[in-house]
């Protein structure tokens, strides 16, 4: 089992700010690149382990874009396209591995410290839902408000990005 769970967060306003291409740089080599590279170069060790997996860590922010944190929303998205596109290459392949996406909520950490909202969950109950979605071989793992953001989404794009961007203070 590979747990991929790297990411940066810069907060800033879209056309407002100067550094905004550097800024996207930085976080897309952060979040995205690492989880390309290293799906790529374990691939073949994990093809023959029994039970191999991936568990990528993305966000709900996948769905929609948080307007603080727009690359960080980018990249999260990238990764989600990514993962459905590594899972349907796996299967073609007949592969076993499985791919997990871990679509974290906020949670109460020190990654969302400077976001004020009163639905951060804490990592015990994000973990014990990853736990409970891997046994369960749910692959697309949505706790929280992610699974509220999903929905809503399903529903109304529109009201999505509003239900999102009103929970972060955006």
């Amino acid at each position: 089992m590979v747990f991929l769970n790297a990411g940066i967060a810069t907060n800033y306003t879209l056309l407002d700010n100067d550094d905004a291409f550097e800024i996207s740089k930085k976080e897309m080599v952060t979040n995205y690149h690492p989880v390309v590279y290293l799906t790529h170069h374990l691939e073949p060790i994990l093809a023959s382990k029994k039970n191999a997996s991936f568990i990528i860590t993305t966000s709900g922010v996948a769905f929609v874009p948080d307007i603080l944190h727009p690359t960080y929303s980018a990249t999260k998205a990238a990764l989600h396209n990514y993962i459905v596109g590594l899972r349907l290459v796996l299967q073609r392949k007949n592969s076993l591995i499985e791919v997990y996406e871990l679509m974290a909520p906020l949670v109460d950490s020190p990654f969302s410290k400077a976001v004020e909202s009163d639905l951060k969950v804490s990592p015990e109950s994000v973990i014990e839902q990853l736990i409970l979605g891997i046994k369960n071989k749910e692959f697309e793992i949505r706790p929280g408000l992610t699974q509220d953001i999903y929905q809503t989404y399903l529903r109304s794009p529109e009201e999505a990005l509003l239900l999102l961007n009103n929970s972060t203070g955006a």
